[in-house]
């Protein structure tokens, strides 16, 4: 078992996907990373009964029908999947002199958009708890 200090609980949003065209630090800061295929992994565990998807705000269990039910009626698109909350725990390992983040939970967060088609924010569509 590694060892080392935990720093404790740290919590961030992150941007998976750029919605401006202009932005090139955020393309290259997204140049390497597989948005959809680990959007697709994830939703295959959850569909396949792997892991289990809760309520962000209750936190009650949502079933995979729900789900189903939520992509079925267009209550959210996948490709409008654009933040990943992480809640991670930070370890510093002196031994090593390395640093270490263990992923506790993800939250998945859809863009919502105005009649006018202007981004309003995200919202979140489950969250999914690991240890």
């Amino acid at each position: 078992m590694p060892s080392g200090e935990v720093f404790g609980k740290i919590i961030y949003d992150i941007s998976i996907a750029n919605r401006d065209s202009t932005d090139t630090w955020a393309d290259e800061c997204l140049s390497e990373f597989k948005r959809k295929e680990l959007i697709e992994r994830i939703f295959e565990a959850v569909y396949d009964g792997k892991i289990t998807p809760l309520d962000y705000f209750t936190a009650e269990k949502i079933s995979p029908d729900q789900i189903r039910k939520m992509e079925a009626e267009k209550v959210f698109s996948r490709k409008d999947i654009s933040k990943i909350r992480f809640e991670e725990k930070w370890i510093w390992d002196d031994k090593r002199v390395e640093m270490r983040k263990q992923v506790n939970s993800i939250t998945l967060s859809y863009d919502v958009f105005d009649n006018v088609g202007k981004l309003r924010g995200q919202k979140p569509i489950f969250k999914i708890i690991f240890r």
